[in-house]
């Protein structure tokens, strides 16, 4: 079965390497057929959150949140003659803690793998949470 998701995505690039940033701290945002991306985020969150209740910023209790967009999905729009066209995928998502200071970011590079951190990448995200005003706070991993 395919999967259709349709968001509202940014392009920016950062010293010439660009980036597709979706913004994802609103899981109601996400409409897909086919992959319950929402559900599958929504479940993760809870794990985390039930196995570190009193540690929800740490890198341990992030780790359990997987890239939303899969390696195939991946592969498809980062190409640029079938999609948009990038390096890779940087995809902000809600924190664990609930807060509305703090993001957790995860990554994929145009290929499909997922990266742990990308310095051009993160000046993308960064510039797209200060020009939507959301730069109060910081983006961990």
């Amino acid at each position: 079965m395919s999967t259709d998701i349709t968001f509202s995505f940014g392009k920016y690039h950062g010293l010439s390497n660009n980036f597709i940033v979706v913004d994802w701290r609103n899981l109601d945002d996400i409409t897909s057929t086919g992959n319950p991306i929402k559900a599958r985020v929504m479940a993760q969150i809870e794990e985390a959150r039930k196995k570190y209740p009193h540690d929800m910023t740490s890198i341990g209790t992030s780790s359990l949140i997987e890239c939303p967009i899969s390696a195939s999905e991946t592969l498809r729009l980062c190409k640029s003659d079938v999609g948009i066209g990038a390096e890779g995928i940087m995809i902000c998502l809600p924190a664990l803690d609930n807060s509305d200071d703090t993001y957790l970011m995860r990554m994929r590079n145009n290929d499909g793998t997922s990266a742990e951190i990308c310095g051009n990448g993160i000046r993308c995200l960064s510039s797209y949470l200060f020009d939507m005003d959301l730069a109060s706070g910081k983006v961990s991993k």
